[in-house]
């Protein structure tokens, strides 16, 4: 999935109509069916969203992301938007949002992954 911060609403106004429920849906879904997989982009978002899941929750999440069931697709922070870029703000937000990965679940993204 994708979903653009700051596009059509603020952060906290697109996170709260749209995003949490996206996420939490998503998760609940790969809990309750085991044949289903699930692909995120935008780290900014997820990380705001894991870090209100109680303990449990966020274990349960690690063990889909360990069984690959949940994957990272792109994972920068944002996604750029080609129209103005610059290229130490490409590479910084997309190192930020490796970093938060690597050192919350020990994973990187296998797919680059651009859609703006």
């Amino acid at each position: 999935s994708h979903c653009d911060p700051g596009w059509l609403s603020t952060f906290e106004g697109y996170y709260t109509s749209d995003v949490n429920r996206i996420l939490s849906g998503a998760m609940d879904q790969l809990v309750n069916d085991r044949n289903k997989r699930f692909v995120w982009a935008e780290i900014s978002f997820f990380s705001r969203w894991y870090e209100d899941q109680a303990l449990d929750r966020k274990q349960k999440f690690r063990e889909l992301v360990q069984d690959g069931r949940w994957e990272f697709v792109g994972a920068g922070w944002a996604q750029n938007d080609e129209a103005a870029s610059d290229l130490m703000l490409v590479v910084n937000q997309m190192t930020t949002g490796h970093q938060y990965l690597l050192e919350n679940f020990g994973v990187q993204p296998r797919i680059g992954w651009q859609i703006d």
